[in-house]
């Protein structure tokens, strides 16, 4: 659990982006197709509502490690993640270590289709 007040507002950042993961997970069972669609930006700004459009390689790559977020590149939050890479708009953005880190991994719970795509690469 988070102790200090900026250990707090990094683990409620993570909250929001395991949030948005969950609801982007919900959205590849649904109707996962490899080419480009529409997914939630996974940023932890509180009211962010911005689409960004991923590939089905892009979205399971991603996915495949649960510290990992796709952000509209300028939704990046510096004290909570470094960008790892940046493709077209958006960046894919990793948690930085301590308790937001571990409540990221954590609540990663992938979907069966992210589940059959990373059996399917192994």
């Amino acid at each position: 659990m988070a102790s200090s007040p900026a250990d707090q507002a990094l683990t409620l950042i993570a909250f929001r982006q395991a949030r948005r993961r969950t609801f982007n997970e919900r959205l590849a069972e649904i109707d996962f197709a490899p080419e480009a669609m529409l997914y939630r930006c996974e940023c932890g700004l509180v009211a962010c509502e911005t689409a960004i459009k991923l590939t089905g390689l892009d979205y399971m790559g991603l996915r495949a490690n649960p510290l990992r977020f796709a952000v509209w590149s300028e939704h990046a939050i510096p004290e909570a993640e470094q960008v790892v890479a940046t493709r077209g708009g958006w960046s894919v953005v990793e948690k930085v270590a301590g308790p937001a880190a571990d409540f990221a991994a954590a609540t990663h719970v992938p979907s069966a289709a992210v589940e059959r795509w990373i059996a399917s690469t192994a």
